[in-house]
């Protein structure tokens, strides 16, 4: 307990003084705002740079239902040619922390090519395709050996397809993308499996939010971003909005054998993302990021409930 205090007290530090970051997720996505195209704070002139990019990040994060989730990326981007990026993506750990329960583990791999299709004076045109690879199978369980709902799992257990485009100037960025999942995770949360394995009665009550997982279809997302850029020598700083719309309900199989609807999954989410960085020299800088959930769907089976998240990052071309 006192250690789950000390860890909530220290994020909320961070999400209200931290300054602000880029290449980072944002509150509720499903990972695929930071892929290619699709990142906040791109700078026009990066796609003209020929070099390698290698970006440390780590988030801390607080949760709707008021859990503590940190995360580290590694992320590689390759210059080929005049019009062609590959970028890789790994998030080796992630660790989500509440008052009841603790889990850690490995997540998600992002794979992506994006291509330039239009450079001109007044901005360029990106395109971009990927894929999401997930490094667990949404298993983790508590200590009583009963599988958590998803805001406990690392990983969303699933692959998915990404495609999506932006439009970017010196001063605007605009991104439009999809992301589709082609599978199901392993996870059979079923929350009278956890309620009778004898937890404790604060426990259970707190357990009741999430909605069951079992067979658990998630639905796809389409995203909408809208960010103004400032930019200086050495100083940049990004006020944005990033928009997500699940065009489906969740899906997950009752008692009964039928695989139905989680009343309450689809519809909006609107994050608010203001961030900063500096840039030491022509190769290296640091961003950082705070982000806040201003509007949510009603039920979030996903376990993506991030209400504030606070991001630093390094990076490094070569």
């Amino acid at each position: 307990m006192k250690t789950y205090c000390a860890s909530l007290l220290l994020s909320i530090v961070c999400c209200f003084f931290a300054p602000t970051a880029s290449f980072a997720q944002g509150c509720s996505d499903a990972g695929f705002c930071t892929m290619g195209a699709l990142q906040p704070d791109q700078a026009p002139e990066q796609a003209s740079l020929k070099l390698r990019e290698l970006r440390i990040l780590h988030s801390v994060s607080i949760t709707v239902s008021g859990a503590l989730v940190q995360s580290s990326n590694i992320d590689i981007q390759w210059t080929l040619g005049q019009h062609w990026q590959l970028q890789t993506k790994l998030t080796p750990y992630q660790q989500t922390v509440s008052e009841y329960f603790q889990t850690q583990g490995l997540a998600d791999a992002f794979l992506t090519l994006t291509r330039q299709v239009v450079q001109s004076n007044q901005g360029q045109l990106l395109m971009s395709v990927g894929a999401k690879i997930p490094l667990n199978r949404a298993t983790l369980t508590a200590p009583n050996g009963q599988v958590l709902p998803m805001r406990y799992q690392s990983s969303l257990g699933t692959y998915d397809v990404v495609a999506g485009a932006s439009w970017l100037s010196r001063r605007w960025l605009v991104a439009v993308g999809y992301q589709q999942p082609l599978s199901t995770p392993a996870i059979a949360y079923r929350r009278e499996a956890l309620l009778a394995a004898g937890i404790s009665p604060e426990a259970a009550a707190y357990i009741v939010r999430y909605p069951e997982t079992v067979d658990y279809q998630r639905g796809s997302d389409v995203m909408l971003r809208i960010e103004r850029n400032f930019r200086s020598a050495r100083w940049n700083g990004h006020l944005g909005l990033l928009n997500i719309y699940r065009l489906q309900p969740d899906r997950s199989r009752q008692a009964s054998g039928e695989l139905l609807p989680i009343v309450g999954t689809d519809g909006l989410v609107v994050n608010l993302l203001v961030g900063t960085g500096y840039q030491f020299s022509t190769r290296s800088g640091i961003n950082f990021l705070i982000a806040r959930q201003l509007y949510t769907r009603d039920r979030r089976a996903d376990g993506l409930d991030r209400l504030w998240l606070a991001n630093v990052g390094w990076y490094t071309r070569f």
